[in-house]
């Protein structure tokens, strides 16, 4: 579990943590980043309770933006999905698709915060 979480979050984690340390607008993204990277830490614990992930939400609404497209949409319906009751996923492997959603939902965060980086960037050129 540890080995597969790494395998996954390692290449998002580092290129989040590269475009964010790099950006000209970095004091701007400290928190949003601090907040994105807890919940990330969450994946990669062997024992992890869903209420660290109440992070996530909070850095999607600091830096998700609706001019982000397919990623703010993923985030916003991800986030609805696995932040309901467990009632409302009664089919078999519910488990398996709620951490799927709560996948889907930090990596939506973190291309968001790659695209403020951007756009920090390109304000501070000018």
């Amino acid at each position: 579990g540890v080995v597969g979480a790494a395998g996954v979050l390692a290449p998002i984690v580092v290129w989040v943590r590269w475009r964010v340390s790099r950006s000209a607008g970095r004091a701007r993204l400290a928190l949003p980043y601090l907040l994105w990277i807890t919940a990330a830490a969450t994946f990669g614990l062997p024992v992890s309770y869903d209420y660290n992930l109440i992070f996530l939400p909070v850095a999607a609404l600091a830096v998700c933006d609706r001019r982000d497209g397919v990623a703010w949409a993923a985030v916003v319906v991800s986030m609805f999905a696995w932040a309901q009751p467990f009632i409302v996923l009664p089919f078999p492997g519910h488990v398996d698709v709620l951490f799927f959603l709560k996948l889907i939902s930090l990596m939506g965060v973190g291309f968001c915060l790659i695209a403020r980086a951007r756009e920090l960037d390109r304000d501070h050129v000018r």
